[in-house]
């Protein structure tokens, strides 16, 4: 498949030498005679139109109707990913945290215990912690976190 550069480069060569296709073919060594053929005529057209069209351009992998499909199940049954992505069998976990990000951001499932602790828990978990006796990992347990959250 040829770059929008390569294919204006042969139509332009190919104006240049009378819409001589022979001479394009010899200097570039592309594109075969019907192809260039249908470049023009789609360059002509889109001088018609007023249009620029983007043949480079792939074509979506999912529909707007199965991205709503799957944000849907995703919003009514717990935001999970992992269960909407099971379910429906597409798309990744990824594809659809981007997708709720980019349609609904205000309805991410955001992560967070709990478990809610007093300003004076905290500051007596990280003393121990800085004038610690034990192992961090032992002073996280005696106050039921993780050593990373430590």
């Amino acid at each position: 498949m040829y770059s929008r550069e390569e294919r204006n480069r042969a139509i332009h060569l190919y104006l240049k030498y009378d819409k001589c296709i022979a001479g394009v073919i010899r200097d570039l060594g592309y594109p075969n005679y019907r192809t260039l053929k249908k470049w023009y005529a789609e360059y002509q057209q889109q001088l018609l139109d007023g249009t620029e069209k983007d043949p480079c351009k792939m074509k979506p992998r999912y529909t707007e109707e199965e991205i709503g499909i799957a944000i849907e199940y995703y919003l009514e049954r717990g935001k999970n990913c992992s269960r909407t992505v099971k379910a429906l069998g597409y798309p990744s976990r990824e594809t659809l945290r981007k997708w709720v990000a980019e349609i609904a951001p205000e309805e991410k499932k955001i992560g967070r215990s709990n478990v809610q602790y007093s300003q004076e828990h905290k500051l007596k978990a990280v003393s121990e912690l800085y004038f610690r006796k034990e192992s961090a990992t032992v002073v996280a347990e005696l106050h039921n976190v993780n050593r990373e959250t430590l």
